[in-house]
């Protein structure tokens, strides 16, 4: 895979996630009925981390990329998250 970027769609795709390569364009990686949004790779590139409101309110989760696995909960907080945190080696 020569590049990616992540992309957050709203609208027809009511905030899901779409990873962009030069090789396929646009394609979904993530469609639920959540909302899911600020989707970062992590530095190894294997882990797609991403806040989903899943859980009611917002909460981050991971997800191994390009899959397949399921979305692993990494936050547990009581309040509404506004934005991932930077992911760091």
């Amino acid at each position: 895979m020569k590049s990616r970027v992540v992309a957050q769609e709203s609208g027809l795709s009511d905030f899901d996630i779409w990873i962009y390569t030069e090789e396929k364009g646009p394609q979904p990686f993530l469609q639920t009925q959540f909302q899911e949004v600020h989707p970062a790779f992590s530095p190894d590139g294997r882990w797609l981390a991403y806040s989903s409101t899943e859980a009611a309110l917002p909460q981050v989760y991971v997800r191994p990329y390009p899959g397949p696995g399921r979305a692993i909960p990494v936050s547990d907080l009581r309040h509404a998250i506004r934005e991932i945190p930077r992911l760091v080696p």
